[in-house]
C-alpha cells in the first residue's frame, strides 16, 4: 500500500509563567502534526508532543497516534515510524 504523509498546522505551544517569574511550555503540548493517509482508505493522525518544557526546539520524542495499535499495545505503531522517517528525511 502507498502511503501518504502531510503535515498538518499546529498553533505553536505558549510559554507560561509559573508563580516565580519563570516561563516554561506546557509538557504534553502538540508541537507537530501529521495525516498519515493510505490508498486503502485508512487515514490516521500522528502527533508529537513536547517533554521538555525549557527546550521546545529539542523536545520531540513523545509520539501519540489515533490507530488501534498505538491504543491497545506498547511501543510504537507503524504510523508513528514511517512519520519518524518522513521528518528525518525532510529536514
Amino acid at each position: 500500500t502507498t502511503t501518504t504523509i502531510t503535515p498538518i498546522p499546529v498553533t505553536p505551544p505558549r510559554m507560561k509563567m509559573d508563580a516565580n517569574g519563570g516561563y516554561y511550555f506546557e509538557a504534553g503540548a502538540v508541537r507537530r502534526k501529521y495525516e498519515v493517509q493510505y490508498t486503502s482508505g485508512n487515514t490516521y493522525t500522528v502527533t508529537d508532543h513536547l517533554y521538555d518544557e525549557l527546550d521546545p526546539e529539542h523536545a520531540s520524542g513523545v509520539w501519540a497516534c489515533t490507530c488501534p495499535a498505538a491504543r491497545y499495545r506498547t511501543g510504537q505503531c507503524k504510523h508513528v515510524n514511517a512519520v519518524i522517517a518522513y521528518v528525518d528525511d525532510h529536514q
